[in-house]
C-alpha cells in the first residue's frame, strides 16, 4: 500500500497596480496645485510605478541556458557553472540554490552566479560531494578533503587537524531541524554539530560507508550504510540514543546499495536501493520494506525526491514512481545519470547530472 504524501508550499503573490486607482488621483491631485508638470512626465511616472509593481522573482525557465521545451541545461559552454559533473544540489528557504560540483561550488540567486572554488574562498578543495542549508540560511559543504561552513560574511573550514573528524573525506550531510543540528557523514564515522558548536563522535558505524542520510519530522536519524568487506546494505534508525536496523540482505534484498533516503510529510522513509540483480524503491513500514510501483523503464536508480502524491527517482531517466503505470523522462543533450535532485518554490526539479552538467526540469 503507498502512502499518499502531502506537502505544503510557499506561494508567492504578486499584485499590480491599477493606475486608475494609484496613478489617476495622484496626478489630480497634483493638477490642482500652482505648479504645472509636462504631460510627459505622468507619463514616465506611471510607466516607472507599472513597472515597479510587477517585478517579480525569474522562473529558471525564463533565465539563459539551453532550453528545449520544458527542459533548462546549464553546463561550462553556456553557464558558469564550474564543472559538469554536479555532485549535490540544496535550495534554502529563500529560493536561493546552491550546486556542488567536481570542480567548485556555484551560488544562484534568480540569474546571478557566484562561484567558491578553492582559488576565491576557503574551500578546502573544489570536489563538492554534500551540501546542508541551516534553518538560518547557515551553508555546510562537504569536500574530499573537508568541511567548511559559510554564512553568507565569514567561512570556517574543519579537518582531522581542528576538529573530532578522523577522516576528511565527507560523504553525506544532513540538517535536523527539529534538535537544531547538523549531521555528518564521513568516509570513516559519524559526527553531530550541535548550534552551539558542540561535536560528539559515534563509532557505532563500525565498517559501513554512509551513502545517505536523512533526518524524520521526529528528529530520528537514518543512514543508509554499505559494508564492502561483507558485501551487504543496511538501512539504520538512531533515536533516543539506540540504534535500529533494517538488514537488507536478511530482507531478500542481497548486495544491495541503500543510495538515497527521504521522508514524506507524512514521516513516512522512502529509500532507493540499487544492486547488481536490485533496483526498486522501498517504504520502511514498521519493521518491514513494501515495494513502490515501479515503471519498467528505470534503470541505474541513484536518488529521490517527495512532492505532494509524486515519488521522482533520478537515474539513467527522470522516473515517476507509486503510479499504475510509472512515466520516465528522457533527458535533453544525450542526457546523463541523475545523482542528486532538489525542487525549487515554483516546483522545477533541478537535476545533478555525471557528465551534462544542471538540469531544470519545469514540472508545471
Amino acid at each position: 500500500m503507498l502512502h499518499l504524501l502531502t506537502t505544503s508550499k510557499q506561494t508567492t503573490k504578486h499584485s499590480r497596480v491599477d493606475p486608475e486607482q494609484t496613478i489617476g488621483p495622484i496626478i489630480k491631485q497634483r493638477l490642482k496645485s500652482p505648479y504645472t508638470v509636462k504631460p510627459q512626465l505622468y507619463l514616465l511616472m506611471l510607466v516607472l510605478m507599472i513597472g515597479a509593481a510587477c517585478k517579480k522573482e525569474r522562473n529558471p525557465g525564463e533565465t539563459p541556458g539551453g532550453n528545449s521545451g520544458p527542459w533548462t541545461v546549464y553546463n561550462k559552454t553556456n553557464a558558469q557553472l564550474p564543472g559538469d559533473q554536479v555532485t549535490a544540489i540544496t535550495i534554502d528557504n529563500t529560493n536561493v540554490k546552491w550546486i556542488g560540483t567536481d570542480k567548485g561550488l556555484a551560488r544562484i540567486a534568480d540569474s546571478t552566479w557566484t562561484i567558491f572554488t578553492t582559488a576565491t574562498s576557503p574551500l578546502p578543495s573544489s570536489f563538492i560531494r554534500a551540501l546542508a542549508v541551516g534553518e538560518d540560511g547557515t551553508v555546510w559543504i562537504g569536500t574530499d578533503k573537508g568541511l567548511s561552513r559559510y554564512d553568507g560574511t565569514s567561512w570556517q573550514t574543519y579537518t582531522t587537524s581542528n576538529s573530532l573528524m578522523t577522516d576528511n573525506g565527507i560523504m553525506c550531510l544532513t540538517y535536523d531541524s527539529k534538535n537544531h543540528k547538523l549531521w555528518v557523514g564521513t568516509e570513516k564515522e559519524l559526527i553531530s554539530i550541535d548550534k552551539h558548536n558542540a561535536w560528539k563522535h559515534f563509532d557505532e558505524t563500525e565498517d559501513e560507508l554512509i551513502l545517505s542520510m536523512t533526518v524524520d519530522k521526529d528528529g530520528a536519524l537514518w543512514l543508509g550504510t554499505f559494508n564492502h568487506f561483507a558485501f551487504r546494505g543496511r538501512i539504520r534508525k538512531f533515536q533516543n540514543d539506540d540504534w535500529t536496523f533494517f538488514q537488507l540482505d536478511v530482507l531478500g534484498y542481497a548486495s544491495t546499495f541503500p543510495y538515497s533516503l527521504a521522508v514524506s510529510s507524512t514521516n513516512v522513509v522512502y529509500a532507493v536501493l540499487s544492486g547488481t540483480s536490485v533496483k526498486t524503491v522501498v517504504e520502511l513500514t514498521g519493521g518491514t520494506l513494501m515495494e513502490v510501483n515501479e515503471p519498467s523503464c528505470s534503470t541505474g536508480l541513484k536518488t529521490i525526491l517527495l512532492d505532494q502524491n509524486k515519488i521522482w527517482v533520478g537515474g539513467n531517466s527522470l522516473a515517476r514512481y507509486g503510479e499504475t503505470q510509472g512515466t520516465c523522462f528522457t533527458l535533453p543533450e544525450g542526457g546523463s545519470n541523475i545523482q542528486a535532485m532538489a525542487m525549487d518554490r515554483f516546483g522545477n526539479l533541478w537535476l545533478g547530472t555525471v557528465h551534462t552538467g544542471l538540469v531544470v526540469y519545469r514540472t508545471k
